[in-house]
């Protein structure tokens, strides 16, 4: 009982009913397997991914996974069933489809420093029974042996743009996963890769599951990447929090393109220093108001919620009469190109360029916006008549601040070593921090 006894091989170029006739086959009780996947005509008719193994005993027969990067070619479509024969009849077998397709939505890895990216599992299947006598979660076996391993499941380049996803196919019933990087020092030496926090996920065969992996930001030389498995719909609320988080937190320099910033008060009727000083609560007053060499007066300021952000005031007197107002920012931290968006998205429009100078304006106030070596300039004036690059260029001429070395970075050196609070929810989530890793191929 359970011994093979008549099987059938068939190809065909199209999705159409397969027809198959078996001779000579007894009256009786049988088992019937039927197995669909894509196979290759040059290569013997055979699967790149799966092959049939132990086919002479219905307790043995078993789709063996030969490699491990399965995309949607890979799919198999298998019926098994325990049937009765009788002479001159026909059975109807529909094979369907097994395992699931996971579409991975990478984010922001252009702004990484891993020219690759992917994702990986701690174990990968190692035979599917096709043993209709089992329950489902007992067809699937995997090799416990490999535990602390990572077999990769996808790898592809960082450069290719966040507007697509990947598909993997995963013939699993659950899988522990993880996203994966690598570096151009991995690369180019044992091929390593690596990891951050697994996450252990729940399959169904035909279901299509949306992963997201989200490169976040380098925090004192680690790097930080979200993950999530689920819905489409939940995974576009997951997106859209992680963007709100890092706009209103900029946290740890990574993303100087996407980085927005506090705009300075720049209400020139009134132009006291209490009312600035009213309008920064909450930013860290660097040096109160000030006499200068030429007789005007200034108040300098860093951001609290980002401290690569430097404000200075310019008052005729020390009370009022508010008359210009630098804000210096960090190259490193932050794009001109990136700036000058956020100054359009504010309402500002551009008027001309001379000598990499940009000049934009709205109905009160002029703004001119360049970058010298790692410091990134805007100069906000009061708009009047005749305002232009000129003018600008006359006053940046006459004085330009310089960013003090002292850049409080203290007061990030304990963010996120637990964890981080996002602006959406009181809980805290843990950060998710490399992990070394051995590797597969």
């Amino acid at each position: 009982a359970g011994k093979l006894v008549a099987s059938k091989f068939d190809h065909v170029n199209n999705y159409n009913n397969v027809s198959q006739v078996f001779e000579a086959v007894e009256e009786g009780d049988y088992t019937l397997v039927s197995v669909e996947m894509l196979v290759v005509p040059d290569k013997d008719y055979k699967s790149n991914y799966f092959e049939i193994a132990d086919e002479d005993d219905i307790s043995t027969i078993k789709l063996k996974q030969t490699y491990n990067r399965t995309g949607p070619v890979s799919v198999v479509g298998v019926y098994t069933d325990n049937i009765s024969v009788a002479s001159d009849m026909s059975i109807n077998a529909a094979p369907k489809a097994i395992g699931s397709m996971l579409h991975v939505h990478p984010k922001n890895y252009e702004n990484s420093p891993f020219p690759k990216w992917g994702i990986a599992t701690n174990d990968a299947l190692d035979y599917y029974s096709l043993n209709p006598n089992l329950s489902r979660e007992n067809k699937f076996y995997e090799d416990l042996t490999k535990k602390g391993f990572i077999n990769v499941r996808l790898n592809a380049n960082s450069d290719d743009s966040s507007d697509y996803y990947w598909i993997v196919y995963v013939l699993e019933a659950k899988m522990e996963w993880e996203p994966v990087a690598q570096s151009e020092a991995q690369i180019a030496g044992d091929g390593s890769f690596t990891t951050w926090s697994e996450k252990s996920a729940t399959l169904e065969d035909g279901q299509i599951y949306a992963v997201g992996c989200y490169y976040l930001y380098s925090d004192n030389g680690k790097h930080l990447v979200a993950s999530y498995f689920g819905d489409n719909d939940g995974l576009s609320k997951w997106e859209n929090e992680w963007d709100e988080y890092l706009q209103k937190n900029n946290p740890g320099g990574s993303n100087p393109s996407r980085k927005t910033f506090t705009e300075p008060y720049t209400d020139w009727k009134i132009g006291t220093v209490s009312a600035v000083k009213s309008y920064m609560t909450g930013m860290d007053l660097y040096q109160d108001i000030s006499l200068q060499d030429d007789g005007t007066y200034s108040m300098v300021y860093f951001d609290t919620t980002n401290d690569n952000v430097m404000y200075q005031y310019t008052f005729a007197n020390s009370t009022s009469g508010l008359s210009m107002v630098y804000q210096l920012f960090d190259a490193s931290s932050f794009t001109l190109s990136g700036i000058k968006s956020i100054l359009e998205e504010r309402g500002y429009s551009f008027e001309e360029e001379e000598n990499g100078l940009s000049i934009y304006s709205n109905s009160t106030t002029m703004v001119g916006a360049w970058q010298s070596g790692e410091v990134i300039f805007l100069l906000y004036m009061k708009l009047e008549d005749g305002s232009s690059a000129k003018k600008c260029s006359a006053v940046i001429k006459k004085k330009t601040p310089k960013m003090p070395l002292t850049v409080k970075s203290y007061l990030r050196q304990n963010t996120f070593s637990l964890g981080v609070k996002t602006p959406w929810s009181n809980k805290e989530i843990p950060a998710t921090v490399e992990k070394e890793a051995k590797f597969v191929k």
